[in-house]
């Protein structure tokens, strides 16, 4: 087998280890991923551009950065060792596609082996969360989720959750797309993934999900006739319902708590009330929580704004941006959070409206939420892939 293949056959195998919940556990595993990384970065360094090893390089000082803070500040790498695996898949993927022996037909593969293996784990996860309601919600927690082995069953959790909404709009779009031809097989597999995704998002008892995936409809549904008059006029009329939203938030509230019956949706309502309305104090409630960690992180920047507080520990752990920003300042976190959002400046230089869309998408995610590996193939690979493939075809 040529190196050339081997690394095709890496990068598949990469992009199910970040998707398929039974792979995102077990060392065996996150060995063959790490090999296969490395397969996938030496198969291309010779055929890439010097700007994608430059970012290569960039990556690699960022991730010693990232553990030398751990190292000085005495605390565990385990909490961070995510950002770094993150920041090295994206490039690697990064540099695949810009390898000058991968071929449009590879890519477009590739995008496809992504969609079905979402379309596989979406229907493994909505019929657990059809028997088990709370079945997502409950791997939030790994002591909980050990016993139970809702992972191996193929249940995704949160992070799960939201690299299927990322991954969204790659799906509307190859759906209406004209330029982009597909055969029936695959339309169907992909209007399947948009579907199963966006009942996914109602039935997961995530409430910023649900949230997510609306917005991801509109911005894609948008485009259509990729009109730049209308992809601006989404963009504003978002905007301007979130004014709405502020002005009006009690009556929009008392309307969501009394039509919304998801108990843990309905909960996070109530408690937004009581804190955002009425100033309640409701003690450690799930969105109380939330309301802390994300004032916390904010009064640790204002703080330390320039080189952070080198501390883990004392960050919220509930934005992965907020922190990033709060542990390491804002030159060294908004590097990261920087390299993080490349492949969407990447699209944005090849005129791929979608790019704009995920972008916006990827940074309600990650300033709501802490971010996960699954993210990778669907930000890192599926995007520039396919902003890739669109900008050939112009």
């Amino acid at each position: 087998m040529s190196l050339k293949n081997l690394s095709s056959l890496s990068v598949l195998y990469i992009l199910a280890w970040c998707i398929s919940p039974p792979l995102a556990s077990g060392r065996l595993y996150r060995i063959i991923a790490v090999i296969a990384l490395m397969i996938v970065v030496v198969s291309s360094l010779s055929t890439v551009r010097q700007s994608q090893i430059g970012r290569l390089f960039g990556a690699v000082l960022l991730s010693a950065y990232i553990v030398l803070v751990a190292f000085v500040s005495h605390e565990s790498y385990a909490p961070r060792i995510g950002i770094v695996i993150l920041l090295l898949t994206s490039v690697s993927f990064q540099i695949w596609i810009d390898s000058r022996n991968t071929s449009s037909q590879l890519l477009w593969i590739a995008i496809l082996w992504i969609i079905i293996l979402f379309t596989i784990w979406n229907t493994t996860t909505i019929r657990s969360v059809l028997e088990h309601p709370d079945v997502m919600r409950k791997l939030v927690s790994s002591e909980k989720s050990r016993p139970l082995n809702y992972s191996v069953w193929g249940v995704g959790g949160y992070g799960y959750m939201y690299s299927a909404i990322l991954m969204l709009p790659i799906g509307i779009d190859i759906l209406f797309n004209k330029r982009r031809k597909s055969t029936l097989l695959v339309r169907i597999f992909t209007l399947y993934f948009v579907v199963t995704t966006v009942v996914l998002s109602y039935l997961s008892q995530y409430f910023m999900a649900l949230i997510i995936a609306v917005i991801a409809v509109i911005l894609s549904l948008s485009r259509r006739r990729n009109s730049s008059k209308v992809r601006i006029s989404s963009y504003v009329m978002i905007f301007a319902i979130m004014i709405l939203i502020v002005a009006f938030l009690e009556p929009i509230l008392d309307f969501l708590i009394n039509v919304i019956d998801i108990r843990s949706i309905h909960e996070k309502l109530v408690d937004m009330r009581a804190i955002m309305i009425n100033g309640e104090d409701i003690g450690d409630s799930e969105f109380a929580t939330r309301y802390e960690r994300y004032t916390r992180d904010l009064l640790l920047i204002a703080k330390e704004p320039l080189f952070g507080t080198m501390s883990y520990l004392s960050v919220g752990k509930h934005s992965t941006f907020l922190d990033l920003i709060a542990q390491y300042g804002v030159i060294m976190g908004g590097l990261i959070i920087t390299l993080l959002f490349r492949p969407c400046v990447d699209g944005m230089r090849r005129s791929a409206p979608i790019s704009f869309d995920i972008l916006a998408l990827f940074l309600i995610i990650g300033l709501f939420n802490v971010l996960t590996l699954q993210v990778a193939a669907p930000l890192c690979f599926a995007l520039p892939a396919y902003s890739l493939l669109l900008w050939e075809r112009h």
